[in-house]
């Protein structure tokens, strides 16, 4: 997990280039000049090479995968999403935790998260569309509760493992629920949820410090109450709604799906 995501506070008092958003193209590359005997004709070879930090995931989602909710999205909001301009983004040594065996989770960077063995605080927060989502709805099933910022790095690398996952996992009763920790309008919630096909919700947490994909903002008062200080966070919770299991940073597919798999079944 990179300091990107470790450590909310630090980025701001020494926040890092942007990843990406500003980036420069590198110049040409050198014309390189072929020259052979009895040749006089001169051969130019010469091209343009463009760095950047942001890329599409591995794994962009079809159409197909698009939800009815994102897909019945009003007018308006679908045309301020595309203005957001989102697209994913990425940073060194990022994205490679989640293909590697459970064993290698590291230790949660914020000691503060709210305590395994504690009831998971109620909510009701609204999707970018305005449809309210209570957190007591998702009771009688195992939910992974996850906290995410739409420009974090190593939130865009666990959503193209998170939206098959929770595809797959769905027929063993289990539950999906993403909240939005930076404060980030609709648009750019919208247009993070419609990007990766999203099935399960993405609430937008209201901040008295409102944030977007560009512009980074300030937790809302659900994510200040789960205590969240790095992206992405996530709380396993059972099917009372008891926390099972919690950390922050990327996280091995196997290892979330053996906590989910843990809390359905009542271990």
């Amino acid at each position: 997990m990179g300091k990107a995501a470790r450590n909310k506070q630090q980025r701001r008092v020494a926040p890092p280039p942007p990843v990406g958003k500003n980036a420069a193209t590198r110049p040409p590359a050198r014309m390189v000049w072929f020259a052979t005997s009895g040749l006089v004709a001169v051969l130019v070879v010469g091209g343009i090479i463009y760095s950047t930090t942001r890329s599409s995931p591995k794994t962009a989602p079809p159409a197909a995968n698009v939800s009815s909710s994102d897909a019945s999205a009003s007018n308006a909001l679908i045309s301020a999403a595309q203005a957001v301009g989102f697209h994913p983004t990425t940073e060194a040594g990022v994205g490679t935790l989640e293909d590697k065996p459970a064993s290698a989770a590291q230790a949660p960077a914020n000691a503060n998260l709210l305590a395994v063995g504690t009831f998971a605080p109620a909510f009701t927060l609204e999707t970018p569309q305005g449809q309210k989502i209570a957190l007591t709805s998702f009771r009688g099933h195992a939910t992974l509760l996850e906290f995410f910022a739409t420009w974090c790095p190593h939130c865009n690398a666990e959503e193209p493992h998170l939206a098959p996952m929770a595809r797959a996992l769905q027929s063993k009763g289990i539950r999906f629920l993403a909240v939005n920790a930076d404060g980030e309008t609709a648009p750019s919630v919208y247009a993070f949820h419609r990007y990766y096909g999203m099935t399960y919700p993405a609430l937008v947490d209201p901040s008295s410090q409102p944030g977007s994909f560009n512009q980074e903002g300030g937790p809302g008062q659900v994510s200040t109450v789960y205590k969240v200080e790095a992206f992405p966070t996530f709380y396993v919770l059972d099917k009372t709604g008891k926390i099972t299991w919690r950390s922050d940073g990327e996280q091995p597919d196997a290892l979330l799906k053996q906590e989910l798999l843990k809390a359905e079944a009542g271990a």
